[in-house]
Formats: structure tokens, sequence, C-alpha cells
């Protein structure tokens, strides 16, 4: 009997071995496997290369947030993949420019128009006069700030509008939509750029002809996702989630080829 018994624990503890050594090089093969077509994204060479470049890009972190997130819908999956398996420490700072489209279509939120203003305010003294300057995000407005100056009847009204389309992992996804859905991004200026690896707002120039406008307004600026950042959060999100496929002892293949239709 003792015998018998041994011979069972001797087999169930070979069999969670077993377990433990397939799951290990499901997610080892996976891993691998991504990451191969990451390295690929980036050896792209071609006159069009930025725009092929963050269009995979986006398509990736896509492709990755549907084996994490089967049954979101591809936007909730999409910000839950980043903010879960990042470490993007600027993803909730508010989009000025977002901040300034609300802000105009509700003038009588004087609180909201002043927090808009100081925004502002603050990217244009860093763009400098002729905008050729970067403007970083962390000196951006924060969510708390943000909720010190909210309408109050905003917060009652499930038609109001929502703060989080304010943040920048929003714009994000935004951009992603005007990729994959448009083919296109907004075209950025040929001036020289510094710590183009993280993204940034540029106030920009205007030519017309061989001339070049100088009147400057508040509202010209574009907020830059470089090929650069977007490869690096590819590649932490890629490795913060094979670690967790790993711990839960999930295969990730079969999410990763799910049936389409999450849209």
């Amino acid at each position: 009997m003792k015998e018998i018994n041994q011979y069972h624990i001797t087999l169930i503890e070979t069999q969670i071995i077993e377990h433990t050594t397939i799951n290990e090089q499901l997610v080892s093969d996976f891993k691998d496997y991504v990451l191969e077509r990451l390295e690929n994204i980036n050896l792209i060479e071609s006159p069009d290369q930025e725009l092929q470049k963050k269009l995979l890009y986006m398509a990736y972190l896509d492709s990755l947030a549907g084996a994490r997130y089967p049954s979101k819908r591809n936007k909730k999956a999409f910000i839950s993949v980043i903010k879960d398996y990042s470490t993007w420490e600027h993803s909730d700072r508010i989009c000025p420019l977002a901040l300034k489209k609300l802000s105009d279509k509700h003038p009588q939120y004087t609180e909201l128009k002043g927090l808009t203003k100081k925004a502002y305010n603050q990217m244009v003294a860093q763009g400098g006069k002729f905008g050729a300057a970067q403007v970083n995000l962390h000196g951006l407005p924060s969510k708390d700030e943000l909720d010190v100056v909210w309408p109050q009847d905003w917060n009652d009204d499930p038609n109001s509008p929502n703060r989080e389309n304010l943040t920048q992992i929003i714009q994000l996804y935004n951009c992603r939509n005007s990729l994959v859905h448009s083919f296109q991004h907004r075209k950025e200026s040929p001036y020289p750029r510094r710590n183009s690896n993280v993204i940034h707002y540029r106030q920009y120039m205007r030519a017309k002809g061989d001339s070049i406008i100088t009147d400057l307004k508040h509202d010209e600026f574009e907020l830059v996702h470089p090929i650069q950042f977007l490869y690096k959060l590819c590649t932490e999100v890629t490795l913060n989630m094979t670690k967790f496929f790993l711990e839960e002892e999930t295969n990730p293949f079969e999410r990763y080829y799910d049936d389409f239709g999450r849209y």
C-alpha cells in the first residue's frame, strides 16, 4: 500500500514538472516569436519608414492587448495593456491640446479655462519664439490639478465629458486610430528635434512658398510620438506581459491567435 501511494505521489510530481516545463517553453517560444516580429519592424528601411513603423508598432500593441485581454473591446484592451505592463510615467498627464478643445467648447467654466491658459503659457514659454524647441510632458497638468477645476455638474451627468479622454494614454490611442484606420499621421516639420526618443510637443512654423511665417498662434503645436518611444514601449510590454503568462501558467498562443472581432 505504501509503495502504491508513493507511486501516485511520484506520478503527480512528474506531471507538475512536465506541465511547468511545457508552459515555460510555450511562453519562451511566444516571447521569441513576437520579439522577432518587433525587431523586423525596427529594421524597416524605406522613404516612408516613420509612418510604416508607427503603424506596425500600434498593430503590435493591439496584438499583445488581444492576447492578454481577449474579452475586452479593443480600446479598453489597448489602454489596459499599457497601464498594466509598462512604466510610462506620463501616461496620465493631461494633454493641453485636448484640454483646449474642451475649454473652447465650454467657455462658461472659467476655472477650466484658467488651467488651459496656464498650460498653454507654459508650453509657449518652453517652445520658444521660433518654434523649433520641444515641450516635455513632465510639466503638463496632472489629473489632480484637473480634478480641482473639473465642473461639479459634470460629475453626476453620464453624458458629460470624460476626463480620461484628456490623458496622454488616450492621445496615444487616438494616434493609433489615425494610423490603423486612416493610414496617416500628422506630417512632422523638418526642424531638428532634441531627445526625439521621448514623447513631446513641438511648436512649429508654417511655410508659405520660400518664406517662413513666424506669427505663431498658441494652438500651433503638435504632439509627437517618436518611433523610438513606441519601440521601447512595445519591448517593455512584451517582457512584462510574458512574465505574467509564465506566472499564471497560461498559453499565450491560444489568445494571440483567437478569433478576430474585438472591435
